[in-house]
């Protein structure tokens, strides 16, 4: 291999080039949604919140996430097809929440997916590179989704030149099929106190997906609430669900099953230590 074959090879390798891709596949994906193909309605892939972890003092209640100033929230997620719609480009991104209460740290996403064959156990073969560099980065909106000039952490960028489709049992960060482990994660800082919503998703930024017979279409999105509440308030929520947890052990002595309610504010308590 000569020196400058080797050296295009480095190149093609680097963030920066994985970046530009990223940043022509959201291009193209905003230029196909200009065209009038039609429209398909919301759904032909669903992103969903694989698990939310939260730094100690924090807890999670569904898809609700409680951190203190200072806290972190981790929030994985995974995409799925709902609408059996073979799909030839898709972009999505973590968007849409308050800078001035929460602050991208860091995040991954897998380097392939949409996988053709999945070995239980092992990796998938047959996927599409994921053009977005992987450790993930912030960067604003721009293209002209709803939330042009917000912060976005874009998790996908793909284009197949062949239909592809997000099959159940694909591998996610751990390279494990059938595993269920995240296929994006992002981790979160609160800087200060409020209340604010990601979207995980389509919809922002030029992303989309492009199904055949090249209809333009969104995603169902997932979503996540992070309340970052005064010092005075944590107390409060802490108190009440002490509260729950000894009601519980009483019924529990008096031979009556723990209601949810107090089961799940064990499992808050738990978070909270």
């Amino acid at each position: 291999m000569s020196a400058s074959t080797r050296l295009c090879s480095i190149v093609r390798e680097t963030s920066l080039y994985r970046f530009v891709l990223a940043r022509v596949t959201a291009a193209v994906v905003l230029s196909l949604s200009a065209l009038t193909f039609g429209t398909e309605p919301a759904g032909a892939l669903e992103f969903s919140v694989q698990n939310i972890s939260v730094s100690p003092g924090g807890m999670v209640v569904g898809t609700h996430a409680f951190i203190p100033v200072g806290g972190t929230v981790t929030i994985g997620a995974r995409v799925a097809d709902v609408a059996s719609a073979p799909v030839l480009a898709t972009g999505a991104s973590y968007y849409g929440w308050d800078s001035n209460i929460l602050s991208f740290v860091s995040g991954n996403a897998v380097d392939s997916i949409f996988h053709d064959t999945r070995v239980p156990g092992s990796g998938g073969v047959g996927g599409v590179l994921n053009r977005v560099p992987d450790p993930l980065i912030e960067t604003s909106a721009g293209l002209g989704g709803p939330f042009g000039g917000t912060p976005n952490v874009r998790m996908l960028a793909e284009i197949s030149y062949l239909p592809a489709m997000a099959l159940a049992g694909d591998s996610g960060l751990d390279g494990v099929c059938g595993g269920g482990d995240a296929q994006f994660r992002a981790t979160f800082a609160a800087v200060s106190e409020g209340e604010t919503t990601l979207v995980i998703g389509t919809g922002d930024d030029g992303n989309g997906i492009i199904v055949l017979p090249g209809s333009v279409a969104q995603a169902t999105n997932a979503t996540v609430m992070v309340t970052v509440p005064e010092p005075s308030f944590a107390g409060s929520i802490a108190a009440g669900l002490f509260f729950l947890v000894a009601l519980g052990k009483a019924r529990t002595s008096l031979g009556d099953e723990p209601r949810p309610a107090a089961k799940s504010a064990h499992h808050a308590i738990a978070a909270l230590r």
